[in-house]
């Protein structure tokens, strides 16, 4: 998925909408732009793992409920709920990371009364 990020989905929204850069050409080396790429991968990684979570947690409460046998599988990993896990996981992790940034920026301002 980070790859599929990386390279098709990042560009293309950029194309689409005609998104500019993050940063201006003479700024943009070879090393910014790799740690962008690992951010990118690294939050990829955690947004499969949380995904990987809710569905175990779903599946474990569905056996609780219904009473299934412990290695069943009541809610298999199938692509349109998948992509909506992923969709809302991706976005709750923006959210924090916008609140988290300025929180951050609202202290480093000296305006912590």
């Amino acid at each position: 998925m980070g790859l599929f990020n990386i390279l098709i989905i990042n560009p293309g929204l950029r194309l689409l909408f005609n998104i500019g850069r993050k940063r201006p050409p003479h700024e943009d080396t070879f090393w910014q732009r790799l740690s962008d790429y690992l951010v990118e991968l690294l939050r990829s990684i955690f947004i499969m793992f949380v995904v990987a979570m809710i569905y175990r947690l779903i599946n474990q409460v569905l056996i609780t409920l219904l009473s299934l046998p412990a290695d069943a599988v009541p809610l298999p990993g199938e692509p349109i709920l998948f992509g909506v896990f992923y969709v809302f996981v991706f976005v709750c992790l923006e959210w924090i990371t916008k609140k988290a940034r300025a929180a951050i920026l609202h202290f480093s301002d000296g305006n912590d009364q």
